[in-house]
């Protein structure tokens, strides 16, 4: 996902990565999401851990970024912020 330089840091990447896994994870039926990050994306990293993405160090060529489906539910749950989404019944 990319944000024209003069909108970054006013928090519209995070505001549409976080209702993108809200419809991949409760909609599409997505069980993991990654993301491979340049090593030198330091500012990417830290977006994607701050939205509950961990780090898989299997890789050394570059970061690669994950988050389940439990993690997102554990993180977010039915949260005030996710309200516009349709929420499936089953969690699992």
């Amino acid at each position: 996902m990319k944000v024209l330089a003069i909108h970054r840091g006013l928090g519209y990447g995070k505001d549409a990565l976080l209702t993108f896994l809200a419809w991949f994870f409760r909609q599409s039926g997505g069980r993991t999401m990654i993301d491979h990050v340049a090593l030198d994306n330091e500012k990417g990293q830290q977006i994607l851990r701050s939205l509950g993405f961990e780090e898989n160090t299997d890789r050394l060529d570059v970061c690669m970024m994950f988050m389940t489906k439990q993690m997102f539910i554990a993180k977010y749950g039915r949260s005030k912020l996710l309200q516009g989404i349709s929420w499936r019944r089953s969690l699992s």
